[in-house]
């Protein structure tokens, strides 16, 4: 005769504490998780903002990190976290319709890239360094994915393993190419002037702009095929 009171204290004991679960469990259908400025969890269906600390939980496949992405933040955090991690590089040359293909291709996307001319032996030196198949131009490097030649679709699946986002996201007036000479021995040459030129260069007739040009040229033969 005692057993009914006893169910039903147990009927609204089990009640109570799924209550309780149910108003204190996270969101089991947010695909982002992570901790805000402020030191509190956070759950929601789009990226952290830029200023959270870290990112506990993203979607199954996403690429992330235990914090979020440096880089530059003008940028949306997912453009942001693809070239932090796999930063984009093109290798071109001169008078090379491939490499036009390939620039316009990357401008196109949205995908910001840097781009290193190869444009003397000095610079097919530092190109042969890095190893790729073969001397050919364009050259494509995404993260440490490498690729000779210009292909969309292939470029196009390097740039989705990477996570960046298949259609541009770069804000108004946001240039994606960024232009780097390709071997140290460039940027020495363009910063020097008539002033601090070593003894080799002394002498040698001015160039375009008044700055100097090397007295002798290293004897170059183009090795460059497309």
């Amino acid at each position: 005769m005692h057993s009914r009171p006893s169910v039903a204290a147990f009927s609204v004991a089990l009640a109570c504490t799924a209550l309780a679960a149910a108003l204190t469990a996270p969101d089991a259908h947010a695909q982002y998780k992570w901790v805000g400025p402020d030191g509190r969890v956070n759950y929601g269906d789009h990226p952290p903002p830029p200023d959270s600390r870290r990112i506990v939980r993203a979607p199954t496949g996403a690429h992330s990190s235990e914090a979020p992405a440096a880089g530059d933040h003008r940028l949306p955090y997912a453009l942001r976290t693809a070239t932090t991690r796999y930063p984009v590089v093109l290798y071109t040359t001169a008078d090379c319709e491939p490499c036009d293909l390939g620039r316009a291709h990357l401008t196109k996307r949205g995908v910001p890239f840097v781009e290193k001319q190869v444009k003397s032996a000095a610079d097919v030196k530092a190109f042969g360094a890095l190893k790729f198949e073969s001397t050919q131009f364009p050259a494509l490097a995404v993260g440490s994915d490498r690729m000779v030649g210009f292909e969309a679709s292939r470029w196009d699946r390097m740039l989705d393993a990477a996570a960046y986002p298949r259609s541009s996201m770069l804000p108004p007036n946001y240039l994606a190419r960024t232009v780097e000479p390709m071997s140290p021995s460039a940027t020495t040459t363009t910063a020097m002037s008539a002033g601090n030129a070593p003894a080799e260069l002394a002498g040698s007739a001015p160039g375009a702009g008044g700055r100097p040009l090397p007295a002798r040229e290293e004897p170059f033969e183009n090795p460059i095929r497309f």
